[in-house]
């Protein structure tokens, strides 16, 4: 009889995640299924055929977004020995190593990705050359432990307070759960039950109270949660971009032309919690890209 239970606890758990990360899959126009990751593996593929078997990891339904255009369009290879292991998009080193070519790379496909779809994506709006763009990493970093102490951006936003007259905080991501067995049991309900989203919409809210007790003589917005694709190529077009960690992030610092970039000084930029590295100037063409220490929140 227990036995029995158990078998069906065990299916419905089974079932109810399939359901979940299958939901997080493609379905509307400009909807990307983990598209920082597409592009890590789409840029670092030039180099490697192991990397180009990746891919099956990330087959999406036939849909108009820029992760299945990526997909669609990897056929390129150049001869290098660099041979990349992993996640290549979280290393500083391989960010610099390769940041002219990737930068080109990536702004040249979001351009045609861009045409195909009237121009709509880059047209995009701002309230001066002093606007600030925030993406604050949430979601399932939360339950995970990775979740970058705001406050440490609010200390970027002091030093270029000459610069900013406008913050915008992006969703940052809080829906963004996927659901994995090898994070633990206890890592696995929070993530099932969507803990990690309630806990996010919490820190989301006091980072923004925060912004506004801090700085009066600034204008705080709550970005209108658009589609992955959307805030992607908003990320890319704002004139001033600080983030938190994450692929999505730094591949948009990546393809930015920002006059002004702000990154945590990450040994791993997919887990912060595993502690900084000395703060860096990265050599990105008419930009102030740097890195900043923080705390985990």
């Amino acid at each position: 009889m227990y036995g029995k239970i158990i078998i069906i606890f065990i299916l419905t758990v089974v079932l109810y995640t399939v359901y979940v990360n299958s939901s997080n899959m493609d379905t509307n126009k400009f909807e990307s299924y983990r598209l920082g990751n597409v592009i890590d593996v789409w840029y670092f593929s030039k180099f490697s055929n192991e990397k180009k078997k990746e891919l099956k990891n990330f087959v999406t339904k036939k849909n108009e977004c820029f992760s299945y255009y990526l997909i669609n369009n990897i056929n390129r290879t150049e001869k290098s020995n660099f041979k990349p292991k992993g996640w290549g998009i979280y290393y500083y080193d391989n960010i610099i190593k390769f940041l002219d070519d990737f930068h080109i790379d990536l702004r040249k496909e979001m351009e045609v990705y861009d045409k195909k779809h009237n121009n709509i994506l880059f047209d995009q709006k701002y309230e001066s050359e002093k606007h600030c763009i925030i993406h604050y990493r949430l979601g399932d970093v939360v339950t995970l432990g990775d979740t970058i102490d705001y406050n440490n951006i609010i200390d970027c936003i002091r030093e270029l307070s000459n610069e900013i007259d406008t913050i915008e905080i992006m969703d940052g991501g809080q829906s963004h759960h996927p659901i994995v067995m090898n994070e633990g049991i206890v890592n696995y309900k929070k993530s099932l039950f969507r803990e990690d989203e309630k806990t996010s919409g919490k820190i989301y809210n006091d980072f923004y109270n925060n912004l506004k007790s801090e700085f009066k003589n600034m204008k705080i917005i709550k970005s209108q949660k658009g589609t992955t694709d959307e805030d992607f190529f908003r990320m890319v077009s704002a004139p001033i971009l600080i983030t938190g960690g994450g692929s999505y992030a730094l591949a948009s610092a990546i393809a930015s032309k920002a006059r002004i970039i702000r990154t945590p000084s990450c040994k791993n930029l997919d887990h912060p919690k595993e502690g900084c590295i000395k703060n860096i100037k990265i050599p990105k063409k008419d930009c102030d890209w740097k890195t900043y220490q923080y705390s985990m929140l």
